[in-house]
């Protein structure tokens, strides 16, 4: 009889623990795998949310916004020149040669800060290109290490006033840049100036835009035949609207800042030749 009771309270008992078993282990295993499931799935969105933000955030240069949209407006992505002249937080301005023509584009960003958005093209008039304080607009601009001109009049009908006025100003623009940036001013050189307005007038007389003239001659060429000695030279040359606007592009631009903030040159000479439009040529010439 006692044989008889033990079986059945040990049956009892090894019933209710393989009961227990079966039931609640499993369904707290079954719990917890959702639950780190969950915990996983929540985190990896975070992170990928996290990541898109981030990328959405840095928007796209807004020169690449203008070319990219040139055709729907009526430009040429691959022929025109495109120059950022000024970036706040929230607009860019970028002009455009197209033809013989300038145009300014003006962007904005949108609510979200992740886009440009082209908000109007308007086409520069003679009097903007003519105003001594216009800084709206810039356009092609080149550099070289040892590049050249040869000399030859201007068909423009600036007077030599606001040649020697216009020469002026574009020095106090890239010194005071110079100074912006703990270097100090360069000097001014007259003969160097000639050199560089010779360059200036020969690329508007003859119509091109390079460092090598026609006839193939360089900086290097054109210092030499002035008898200008040197250690080191470079050029920056430029066409825009203005010499405020030239200044600005030049130093949005990597090659021609690291010309004007290059603290190895200590002389500069900057020559300026207006086209028939009004357009500026602006060449920098530095020696050392």
């Amino acid at each position: 009889m006692k044989k008889v009771i033990r079986n059945l309270f040990l049956g009892l008992i090894g019933t209710t623990f393989g009961l227990y078993m079966m039931v609640a282990p499993a369904s707290v295993y079954a719990k917890s795998q959702q639950v780190t499931n969950n915990v996983e799935k929540t985190t990896n969105a975070s992170i990928q949310n996290g990541q898109n933000r981030a990328v959405n955030k840095v928007a796209q240069d807004p020169v690449e916004v203008v070319k990219a949209s040139a055709n729907k407006l009526g430009f040429n992505a691959k022929n025109d020149s495109f120059s950022l002249v000024s970036k706040s937080a929230t607009q860019a301005v970028v002009t455009v040669r197209h033809g013989k023509a300038i145009y300014n584009v003006t962007l904005k960003l949108n609510k979200d800060n992740t886009q440009w958005i082209i908000m109007s093209v308007n086409k520069a008039k003679n009097s903007e290109i003519n105003s001594p304080n216009n800084n709206n607009n810039a356009n092609s601009v080149s550099s070289s290490g040892t590049t050249g001109s040869g000399t030859t009049e201007t068909t423009s009908t600036s007077s030599s006033t606001d040649v020697t006025a216009a020469e002026q100003k574009a020095v106090e623009l890239l010194n005071t840049d110079r100074r912006a940036n703990g270097l100090s001013d360069l000097k001014v050189s007259s003969a160097l100036t000639v050199v560089a307005r010779s360059h200036a007038q020969d690329m508007v007389a003859r119509n091109f835009f390079s460092h090598t003239n026609p006839d193939g001659k360089t900086l290097s060429d054109r210092l030499k035949q002035a008898g200008i000695s040197f250690s080191a030279a470079g050029e920056n040359i430029a066409e825009n609207i203005s010499v405020q606007a030239t200044e600005t592009s030049l130093m949005n631009s990597s090659g021609h800042r690291s010309n004007i903030l290059n603290s190895n040159y200590t002389t500069v000479g900057i020559g300026v030749a207006f086209d028939n439009e009004g357009n500026v040529y602006v060449v920098q010439d530095f020696i050392k």
